[in-house]
């Protein structure tokens, strides 16, 4: 496959060193950046829209992994992309169960930023999963925002709180598969939404003890 760009010259192919795949894209390490490519068989819905792509680079949330550059199958430039680059996410991962309750409160406070500039543009986070979100000691980074899309007419809600209902709605899932694995029970969902609030004003009113796992713990102390 050549893969073309209207700023930098094709993929050099001999520079590629795989790194991981899903089921709809291979990712490579590509000199210093890493490089997604799309299989041949993803549905076409599935890829990011380029005009998303520039928004998102535009906006430079800090919390959204900065995209480099993106490619395309022909020369002629198409509304779908066939590839991207992006940078890799530096810091040491932490332990969001164990993460003591002040320092994952200033990281959802940052992750603030982020939310108030997808929402200024109306862009709506999609597909957040597990393997799509890095918590390190300074920041949350969301990796995929291939299915990132531009709110329609179709949601009643604005867009800061739809943002904000589906991180809340990934953190309640991440947390209770945490307590299935140690076999401890706690009241679900975690994590309580409040129209009015702030994500991390919903974060700081929900852990009541020093880490999501104690506070937890708690909860179903209390439940019994």
């Amino acid at each position: 496959m050549i893969l073309y760009s209207h700023k930098n010259p094709v993929i050099d192919s001999s520079r590629l060193e795989f790194f991981d795949e899903g089921g709809c894209a291979e990712v490579f390490f590509y000199y210093n950046l890493f490089l997604k490519i799309y299989k041949p068989n993803c549905d076409n819905h599935l890829k990011i829209k380029k005009y998303i792509f520039e928004l998102l680079k535009v906006i430079d949330a800090p919390n959204i992994v900065k995209l480099i550059d993106c490619y395309f199958n022909i020369e002629e430039v198409s509304s779908r992309i066939a590839a991207y680059t992006m940078n890799p996410v530096n810091g040491k991962k932490i332990d969001l169960m164990k993460c003591e309750r002040n320092h994952l409160i200033e990281l959802f406070k940052n992750l603030e930023v982020t939310l108030k500039l997808l929402s200024k543009y109306e862009i709506i986070l999609d597909d957040l999963h597990k393997k799509n979100i890095i918590f390190t000691d300074d920041c949350i980074t969301i990796l995929d925002p291939d299915l990132f899309f531009k709110k329609n007419i179709f949601y009643n809600c604005d867009s800061y709180r739809l943002n904000k209902l589906k991180l809340i709605d990934f953190l309640n899932s991440y947390i209770y598969l945490q307590f299935l694995r140690t076999d401890n029970l706690f009241i679900y969902p975690f994590i309580t939404e409040h129209r009015n609030n702030l994500l991390s004003d919903d974060i700081s009113l929900s852990l009541t003890e020093n880490t999501i796992y104690d506070s937890g713990l708690s909860k179903s102390l209390k439940k019994k």
